[in-house]
């Protein structure tokens, strides 16, 4: 009896500790186990964030460039346009207006150049670089062409694409004044509607539709394709541009935008 009471005396107790301390080390070995994989999956999550952002941020730059590229676009065919009217000139000895002619055209290259950097401006520097391009095109057509702007003041400072007009103008030059024997019309419209601004450029050159009831050209020229490109892409999609008849005779063309105000986007 003494002895199984010795034996059990110090065995039980020494299994009890053996079965602790195990117990011990195989629950600090999975709590171990537990941190290294909250850290390999932390580290995980951080590098699928920063592979996203990289991602992002090509994608943007992408998308920046590709905008920068379509506004670029413009110009040049707008500059040949002009320069060959300030060479027609000059030609008839017209040299006074081709003087003013390429003055008016530094002044619009000027603002095309400080707005280099900006994606969108405000409606009130877009109304004066149309300006200055309308005033390019009266010293070309003389009273060929007439001009009429109606722009309601508290959509001065609502933000548009740069350069938005400058296509939807040489679009009515070409279709409207170029084309026509007598004088043509062109008329700029813009209002606010609900949370929308409504841009309009209308003129009194061929409609929509052709005098037998067929659909005439949509004028869909590289300067009409660009700006649609730069819309869908500063906007995805939240935005309308429409064609439709003039009550002046020609064709409506209609940009609709969400309003933003602001200062301009240089990104």
């Amino acid at each position: 009896r003494g002895l199984w009471g010795d034996f059990g005396g110090w065995l039980f107790p020494s299994i009890f500790v053996f079965l602790t301390w195990a117990a011990l080390y195989h629950g600090v070995k999975y709590h171990q186990l537990l941190q290294r994989e909250q850290q390999n999956l932390l580290l995980l999550e951080s590098r699928q964030r920063h592979e996203a952002f990289k991602r992002a941020q090509a994608e943007s730059e992408a998308r920046d460039a590709q905008l920068q590229l379509l506004r670029y676009q413009l110009n040049p065919h707008f500059l040949f346009n002009t320069l060959n009217a300030v060479t027609a000139l000059i030609n008839v000895s017209r040299s006074a207006e081709a003087q003013k002619m390429l003055l008016r055209l530094s002044d619009f290259l000027r603002y095309s150049l400080q707005s280099h950097e900006k994606m969108t401006v405000t409606l009130k520097e877009e109304i004066d670089a149309a300006t200055l391009y309308l005033d390019i095109e009266r010293a070309r057509f003389s009273d060929r062409l007439k001009v009429g702007i109606e722009v309601d003041a508290d959509m001065m400072d609502v933000m548009v694409p740069s350069l938005l007009l400058q296509p939807l103008l040489e679009n009515s030059i070409k279709y409207a004044i170029a084309q026509a024997e007598d004088a043509g019309s062109i008329r700029i419209v813009v209002h606010g509607e609900a949370n929308t601004v409504q841009i309009t450029v209308e003129d009194s050159g061929a409609g929509v539709q052709s005098a037998d009831g067929a659909a005439s050209p949509q004028r869909t020229g590289i300067g009409l394709k660009n700006t649609h490109a730069r819309l869908h892409n500063l906007y995805n999609g939240n935005y309308a541009l429409e064609f439709d008849d003039s009550p002046l005779g020609g064709v409506r063309i209609t940009v609709t935008l969400p309003i933003s105000r602001g200062d301009s986007d240089e990104s």
